[in-house]
């Protein structure tokens, strides 16, 4: 069968600080595996420079495969060709460290790391499929208001995490597991 994947940036925030450059894909990662050997069957490197792309793989045989889709990350291209396995050192990629108070090493040349792993099923013919990224690394602003009038209100310190670590994985962890420091 023949596999067309619409692979389009994150969904757009509600900020209005929000870059455009944040929502473009530069450049796209897509490895398409066998669900039962966990082999990459096919590959496909390129740099949209847009909100979204279509890759297509031809001559894909029927039957239940995955996809790694990464964007604005291209450190495990080489790394797995046609043939290699996908193992636990790609499923556990984090990216680089974070310090207090400083925002993520990317620029709006290299853009912001996204990524999905998808469970997909080939049939015969043409099988389209819609991937929507994930942002592994997000920006955000919190505003505190005082809504009680006739109260003044004193901020004296603010945590959101304070077992937050210094890195962050490339993919999604279902088991919420905190990757080593």
């Amino acid at each position: 069968g023949t596999v067309n994947i619409t692979v389009s940036a994150p969904v757009e925030t509600k900020s209005p600080l929000a870059a455009d450059q944040d929502k473009m894909i530069k450049t796209l990662s897509v490895w398409l595996v066998n669900g039962t050997t966990g082999k990459v069957e096919d590959i496909s490197f390129s740099t949209p420079d847009a909100v979204s792309s279509v890759v297509t793989f031809h001559g894909v045989e029927r039957g239940d495969h995955k996809l790694y889709i990464v964007a604005n990350y291209s450190e495990l291209d080489s790394s797995y060709p046609v043939g290699a396995t996908i193992d636990d050192a790609f499923l556990n990629t984090t990216l680089g460290p974070v310090s207090d108070a400083s925002c993520p090493s990317f620029t709006s040349e290299s853009g912001i790391p996204s990524s999905i792993a998808m469970d997909i099923s080939v049939a015969p013919g043409t099988n389209n499929i819609s991937a929507e990224l994930l942002r592994v690394v997000g920006r955000m602003s919190i505003t505190f208001r005082n809504a009680v009038q006739d109260f003044d209100l004193y901020v004296g310190d603010i945590i959101l995490a304070r077992r937050n670590v210094s890195k962050g994985y490339l993919f999604q962890k279902e088991d919420h597991s905190k990757p080593a420091d």
